[in-house]
């Protein structure tokens, strides 16, 4: 930094106020007078105006500069906008690490379709365009990389940094979502297709798996300042604040961060008296983006066994693109005009060990199983077509569920070594679901105004798929809604809902297999027991939830842990599961 403290903070003699050059005059005076006694220092005298008033001139500007510069270390006087010097400023606020990214945080996921179910190694200087000249490169989280790792399908998650799954979307084709960035010029809608300056023999279809978001303007040296003071404050191993400023200043549009840290009552895994609880001092994320809740929907492949206890089943891995909020159906992929499945069953097993009971929920740590049983005719054989593969029979199912498709790359920032506080495990989650099964407003309708009750219901279906801590649940927010709408008054909102701590509906007790092995057979449902899932009936419980298990599920069953309190629920509702009643 090359700049002259004289030129930034020193005033002009035309700037110093009168009341300045009095007091810098007699603290002049008060240092001279020991020394020259007899020598009358006042204003008219030949010492007084050829040498004092010099000086005192010198003196105020020198204090006035001072003052100056101090206020320029305060980042509260910055933060309210009152800056000297700005060179100054942007240097100090790079001690922090805080600078202003502009035209750096444009994102986006790009979906790479494989031939292959095979692993691939992406070389990090890979180019992606998308219908105009705007290079995007790939968002990785450790500087030194050289590839990003995409491991095989079916693979569990080793936890390091810019490695992904491949997961299955067709009968024929595996895919992976990757994080990307660069200059947004114009619109990049999702599904639009791209291409690549390196092409992988295997690799069949480039395209946007989210609409991009253009980022964020540059921020002003005093939206800077805040930020740094966040930092500054709040620099403990796992704190809040520093967190929390790290997400949002990757992902603009992050709707929830709520750290975690050990003395909250929802920090499950180092419970007292916990036989499991680990001894590093640990710290759980809760997330939710802006696209949370997406609609996706891909291919699976379930082999078709026959347990020794139990129907014949379809059953094996779900090797979901993303982690599952909740899965809305599972389908046969061929043609028909009715439904061929009599019902299935979604298990959750933990990865690690360390995360018992119902603490790897909503994790990249969680992998789900299915178990779907198949209608069957008069001979008790599946009405589904079977297919074979090395004496194997299978089937192609359509899963269709809603994720949050931002969760994995979060994932990977905050758990990384690179990021995370030393000695602190952190673990990002995506936090239970408070779904509401019915939400009926009774609304006295205002004169002589049209109800437009089609847009407060967008509105609130809307709002609950963004609220999350610390911006909570707020039901004034519900009433807004219906008072834009044309309603003069409130009577009542009603709910029932549940908290859904998994996608899943149950969790496995024992470790199994991969599809294929011998072990799949056995029977999953008696190795498991029902995830508890608590309902509710006011909205009070909405408003401000609190569910915390930490012990076993049922006497001689697996531990437990889990918490659903306003710090850490999502929320979420279905259109037509809104309903309205007009009353007079």
């Amino acid at each position: 930094m090359n700049l002259s403290f004289t030129k930034e903070y020193y005033p002009s003699v035309a700037e110093l106020t009168p009341e300045q050059i009095a007091a810098a005059r007699a603290e002049e005076v008060a240092e001279l007078r020991p020394a020259m006694p007899d020598v009358d220092l006042a204003p008219g005298t030949p010492t007084g105006d050829l040498v004092i008033t010099p000086l005192a001139l010198r003196r105020a500007a020198t204090n006035e500069a001072h003052s100056r510069f101090m206020s320029d270390l305060d980042l509260g006087n910055v933060a309210e906008g009152l800056i000297y010097s700005c060179e100054f400023v942007k240097a100090y606020l790079g001690n922090f690490g805080v600078y202003d990214v502009e035209n750096l945080r444009a994102f986006g996921l790009v979906r790479l379709t494989f031939s292959s179910p095979n692993a691939v190694s992406l070389d990090r200087t890979i180019r992606f365009r998308f219908a105009a000249d705007d290079d995007w490169v790939l968002k990785v989280v450790d500087p030194d990389a050289t590839y990003v790792q995409i491991l095989a399908a079916g693979s569990t998650h080793t936890g390091a940094a810019d490695t992904y799954i491949l997961a299955q979307t067709t009968a024929n084709t595996w895919a992976v979502d990757l994080p990307v960035e660069g200059t947004l010029s114009a619109p990049i809608e999702i599904g639009t297709e791209g291409a690549a300056t390196e092409i992988a023999t295997t690799l069949v279809g480039i395209a946007a798996a989210i609409t991009f978001t253009s980022g964020v303007p540059s921020a002003t040296l005093s939206d800077l300042a805040r930020t740094a003071r966040k930092i500054a404050c709040s620099l403990t191993s796992g704190s809040r604040a520093s967190t929390q400023a790290l997400v949002y200043r990757n992902w603009p549009e992050s709707n929830m961060v709520s750290p975690i840290v050990p003395s909250d009552a929802e920090m499950q895994r180092i419970a007292a008296g916990s036989a499991l609880a680990l001894t590093a001092p640990s710290v759980d994320v809760y997330f939710r983006s802006a696209r949370d809740m997406q609609r996706i929907t891909q291919s699976v492949r379930l082999d078709y066994v026959q347990p020794s206890v139990g129907d014949k089943a379809f059953r094996g891995l779900l090797p979901l693109l993303h982690r599952a909020s909740r899965i809305v159906s599972i389908e046969w992929s061929g043609t028909t005009t009715e439904s061929l499945v009599s019902s299935y069953a979604v298990f959750s097993k933990t990865d690690r060990a360390d995360l018992y009971g119902s603490l790897h929920c909503g994790t990249r740590f969680e992998s789900l199983y299915v178990s779907l049983m198949p209608i069957v005719d008069g001979l008790d054989v599946p009405l589904i077509p079977l297919s074979e593969d090395g004496g194997d029979q299978y089937a192609i199912f359509t899963i269709t569920y809603d994720a949050d498709p931002l969760l994995e790359t979060v994932s990977s920032l905050l758990e990384s070594p690179e990021y995370r506080p030393a000695g602190v495990d952190v673990l990002v989650k995506s936090g239970p679901l408070l779904v509401l099964d019915d939400l009926e407003i009774t609304y006295v309708k205002k004169q002589g105004v049209k109800t437009l009750l089609s847009v407060a219901r967008d509105k609130i279906v809307e709002y609950l798929r963004t609220a999350g801590h610390p911006d909570d649940f707020r039901v004034t927010e519900i009433y807004d809604i219906m008072r834009n709408a044309g309603v003069d008054k409130i009577i009542t909102v009603g709910v029932t809902g549940r908290i859904l701590v998994s996608a899943a509906s149950r969790l496995l007790r024992v470790a199994i297999a991969d599809p294929g092995d011998a072990d799949i057979t056995a029977d999953w449902a008696t190795e498991s027991d029902a995830l508890y899932i608590p309902t509710f009936t006011d909205i009070a419980t909405v408003n401000n939830p609190y569910e915390i298990v930490d012990g076993e599920i049922s006497p001689g069953g697996p531990a437990d842990a889990w918490a659903a309190t306003n710090r850490t629920v999502r929320y979420a509702v279905d259109p037509e599961n809104v309903s309205f009643v007009e009353t007079a």
